[in-house]
């Protein structure tokens, strides 16, 4: 009976896992098919000093038009040079600036839901800070330049396939590793529980104590 509620056990664990494993990988496979897809695209522009002696003050001001690439004068300029394919609460919202700590240069990056539309709003909001901040470079002392154009990305920034397949199949597994103790244990204990005896082997043991009874009580008699 042991052997046989450890086999149960472990059947019921393993085709748990199985279960909630196969659902995660669909619950991925679903978000896959019903997302829409989205590019990322990567302009890089350089703040050069115009003075060498101020080149490590480059790294400050390039973290300072970091934080300005998203308002203001260069999403105006960005707005106005794409002739109405961009809107500045669209470059807003699809366009992140950031910086190195340790170099003077700026990561522009644009979303999109079209390859070739998320490479324009990255080179739009990037030649959009070169020449506002190069308006003022008389005060500054700092020129930007653009280092690297973005081009249109090949693949999708996301859904990723067989990342996210990935990920929900690991999801199901790591919930049915902590559910299938719980859910088999019910199984075990019934399968360990002792049988209970029913009314007829009762009633038998009954007759068999009254029979033996009987047969000492003969023997007592006879002896007598």
């Amino acid at each position: 009976m042991a052997g046989k509620a450890q086999i149960m056990t472990r059947l019921v664990r393993w085709l748990l896992l199985g279960l909630v494993t196969a659902l995660g990988a669909l619950a991925g496979l679903g978000y896959v098919l019903l997302s829409h897809p989205v590019y990322t695209a990567k302009a890089y522009v350089l703040v050069v000093a115009q003075n060498p002696g101020d080149s490590t003050s480059a790294v400050s001001y390039a973290q300072a038009y970091a934080r300005i690439a998203g308002q203001g004068e260069a999403l105006n300029a960005a707005a106005a040079a794409s002739n109405g394919a961009a809107s500045v609460s669209e470059l807003r919202s699809q366009v992140r600036a950031s910086t190195s700590p340790d170099a003077p240069v700026i990561e522009v990056t644009g979303s999109a839901g079209s390859a070739r539309h998320a490479a324009d709003l990255a080179n739009l909001v990037a030649i959009g800070l070169v020449n506002t901040a190069n308006d003022h470079s008389a005060d500054t002392r700092m020129r930007l330049t653009v280092l690297s154009a973005a081009i249109p990305p090949a693949d999708p920034a996301s859904p990723r396939p067989a990342l996210d397949i990935a990920v929900g199949a690991a999801m199901g597994l790591l919930l049915g590793a902590g559910r299938a103790p719980v859910t088999v244990a019910p199984a075990a204990a019934v399968l360990n529980r002792p049988e209970k005896a029913g009314p007829n082997d009762h009633d038998a043991r009954t007759v068999i104590d009254d029979r033996i009874r009987d047969d000492n009580t003969a023997k007592r008699d006879g002896s007598r």
